[in-house]
C-alpha cells in the first residue's frame, strides 16, 4: 500500500496530474483545430455555391436539353438538322432530324437543383438557399435560418454559425446583385414564366446591395476521443509513446536512485538514533563520489562509527 506522505507517491501523483492536464489541454486544442476545419469546410461550400450562381448569372439563365424534371421556368423546341446547307436554301424533309426541347433555369433554380444533387451524394456537407422573403415554398427557412437571417441583418454580418453536439450550422450572406433584379425586383417587371410558376406575392421587392437571404450549410460534427485516436498517424503515436517514455523514465530513476536508497538510509539512521549497533562495514562507498545520496550514506556511516566508539569508551569505564 502506498504511503501518501512519501515523496515517491507525491512525485508520481504530480506527474500523473500533469499528464492528465496535458491530455486535457491537447484534447481542447485538437477540438479547437477541428472546429476551425469544419468552419473552413462550410465556407468552402458557400464559396462554391456562390461561384456556381455567378456562373449562371452571367448568362441570365441556362438551358438544359431534353431533361424535363418538372423544375424549369420555360421551354423552347428546336428542330435539329441532319445536313448542313447554306443560309437561304430551302430545307427538304430529309434534312430535318428530331425535335429537341430546351428547359430554362435561372440562378436560384439552378442552385437549388445543385443542392438537391449534393443532398443525395456522399458529401457530408449539405447546403441550400433560403430567405425571409422566399419565392419558392421549398426554400422556407427553418428556425436556425430565421435566426441567422435576423442576426446577419441586425449586426450587418457576413456570416453566422452555431455548433451543436451533432452538426455545425453555417450561414453565408447573399447580397442582391443587379443580375438578380430581373426576376426579384418588382413583380410587374418579372419574366412571365417566373410569375406563372411562383406567383407574384413573394420573392420580389429586392434592391441591389441589400441582404437577399443566406446560403445555409450543414456539416456533421464527428469529433470525439475515439475519432481523434483514429485520426492520429503512426508517426504521431510513436512521438506520443516517446513522450510518455520521457515522462516515465524520470519517475523510475527517482524511485530507484533516490527514493529506495533514502528509504534504506532512513531505516539505518533510525537504528543508529535508537542506540542499536549497526554494522555498516558492508556499506562500501567511494568518498570522492559526487552523488548526494552517497555523501549522506557516508555521513550516517561516520555518525554510526563515532557513536560505536563513544559507546565502547563508556562501557570500558
Amino acid at each position: 500500500m502506498f504511503d501518501k506522505s512519501s515523496l515517491s507517491f507525491r512525485f508520481t501523483l504530480l506527474v500523473l496530474l500533469s499528464m492528465t492536464l496535458a491530455s486535457g489541454a491537447l484534447y481542447m486544442l485538437s477540438l479547437d483545430v477541428y472546429k476551425s476545419e469544419v468552419q473552413n469546410r462550410a465556407r468552402t461550400v458557400s464559396d462554391n455555391v456562390n461561384d456556381f450562381g455567378a456562373w449562371v448569372s452571367q448568362y441570365g439563365r441556362v438551358w438544359v436539353k431534353d431533361t424535363d424534371s418538372g423544375s424549369h421556368l420555360s421551354e423552347q423546341k428546336y428542330v435539329e438538322l441532319k445536313n448542313i446547307k447554306p443560309v437561304g436554301e430551302i430545307l427538304a424533309e430529309e434534312d430535318l432530324g428530331k425535335v429537341a426541347t430546351f428547359y430554362s433555369k435561372n440562378p436560384a433554380l439552378a442552385q437549388r437543383e445543385f443542392s438537391e444533387v449534393v443532398a443525395k451524394s456522399e458529401s457530408k456537407a449539405k447546403f441550400r438557399m433560403t430567405s425571409d422573403n422566399y419565392m419558392n415554398p421549398a426554400n422556407q427557412p427553418d428556425s436556425f435560418e430565421k435566426e441567422a437571417i435576423r442576426a446577419i441583418k441586425a449586426g450587418k454580418l457576413d456570416e453566422y454559425g452555431e455548433f451543436s453536439q451533432t452538426e455545425y450550422r453555417y450561414a453565408r450572406t447573399l447580397l442582391v446583385k443587379d443580375s438578380c433584379l430581373k426576376c426579384h425586383g418588382e413583380a410587374s417587371s418579372a419574366p412571365r414564366d417566373v410569375i406563372d410558376r411562383y406567383g407574384s406575392a413573394n420573392g420580389f421587392g429586392f434592391k441591389a446591395g441589400e441582404v437577399a437571404g443566406i446560403i445555409s450549410v450543414r456539416v456533421p460534427v464527428e469529433f470525439s476521443p475515439l475519432t481523434l485516436a483514429k485520426g492520429v498517424s503512426s508517426k504521431t503515436w510513436v512521438a506520443l509513446s516517446l513522450l510518455v517514455f520521457v515522462i516515465v523514465l524520470p519517475i523510475l530513476f527517482v524511485r530507484s536512485a533516490v527514493v529506495k536508497p533514502v528509504r534504506v538510509l532512513t531505516e539505518l539512521a533510525e537504528q543508529v538514533s535508537t542506540g542499536r549497533k549497526v554494522d555498516l562495514n558492508d556499506l562500501v562507498i567511494d568518498e570522492k563520489s559526487g552523488n548526494e545520496i552517497h555523501q549522506l550514506a557516508l555521513s550516517i556511516k561516520r555518525i554510526s562509527a563515532s557513536i560505536n566508539i563513544m559507546m565502547s569508551r563508556l562501557r570500558s569505564k
